[in-house]
């Protein structure tokens, strides 16, 4: 029992992501803060088209999403201008729909938290219908969101 109080005593979140209009992809992605400042993103998705889909973070939340397609813009922590995946933290990963629509996720980000100054609580996590292969797709109707969650606190 004790081999799994550090988790539970971990800073920990939770994202319920809903299909935009037209799409039928949902998913939920788990945030658990590790005592080295890592945060842990493990997920699963359904309803997905068969492929690659791109997840990214988003700077806004999503409420806005099922009214003009748009999670605002992509979250950036740095002071860079533009979209620049070498750089700023949007582009989380991808992840690869079976025949079924379903897939899995895991990933790790570094320089952002749950708590604090920079405490990404309250944007969105959005999956995108296309694998990233180029800047140019981070942005325009080509990557518009297909599913979106905003990202809340676990009680």
């Amino acid at each position: 029992m004790l081999t799994f109080l550090p988790l539970l005593l971990a800073l920990q979140a939770v994202s319920h992501l809903i299909p935009a209009p037209g799409f039928n992809g949902r998913g939920e992605i788990f945030l658990i803060e590790k005592d080295t400042g890592q945060i842990v993103l493990t997920g699963n998705f359904e309803g997905l088209t068969p492929g690659r889909h791109a997840l990214q973070l988003h700077a806004e939340g999503c409420s806005t999403l099922l009214k003009r397609q748009s999670a605002g813009a992509h979250y950036n922590p740095l002071p860079v201008q533009g979209c620049d995946a070498s750089l700023a933290i949007l582009d989380i990963g991808e992840l690869e729909a079976n025949q079924q629509g379903k897939a899995t996720f895991e990933a790790t980000l570094e320089n952002v938290h749950l708590e604090g100054e920079d405490s990404i609580v309250g944007y969105s996590l959005v999956v995108h219908p296309v694998g990233l292969t180029s800047p140019s797709e981070l942005r325009g109707a080509k990557a518009a969101p297909i599913a979106c969650g905003i990202i809340k606190k676990s009680p």
